[in-house]
């Protein structure tokens, strides 16, 4: 589903997505950072670039107030990566695969608010 994003690789491009739910990563052995994971991930034309993307919450997605359901429009690079290698239930390991994502979202602006009362996660 990521060809979309692989053929923009470098760009910089215009996007618009919808919260689905929010979660935490680990970034050091005592210490999770938030996350929010966005779905329909559409470019400015309307054309689907992902299913998902998950983002860490920094001050400028915190400062949104967030809840599953709202719309986010958002302008973001797309970068390669690789995969993290999985260790299979007969011990061996799968190969890092690469992948692509989007990074350093800016310019972000809550388009339309989730309809019904407040849905925070409990992951706050």
């Amino acid at each position: 589903m990521r060809d979309q994003l692989a053929i923009n690789d470098g760009r910089r491009l215009a996007c618009r997505a919808r919260v689905q739910q929010f979660g935490t990563r680990p970034i050091s052995s005592s210490c999770r950072e938030r996350t929010v994971c966005l779905v329909d991930v559409a470019g400015a034309d309307g054309g689907q670039l992902a299913d998902h993307v998950w983002f860490p919450v920094g001050k400028r997605l915190a400062a949104l107030d967030l809840r599953r359901g709202d719309v986010l429009t958002f302008t973001a690079t797309v970068r390669a990566y690789r995969k993290k290698r999985t260790r299979r239930p007969d011990g061996s390991c799968t190969p890092g695969v690469l992948d692509y994502k989007l990074a350093a979202p800016a310019q972000l602006c809550k388009v339309a608010a989730a309809e019904g009362g407040p849905d925070h996660d409990s992951a706050e």
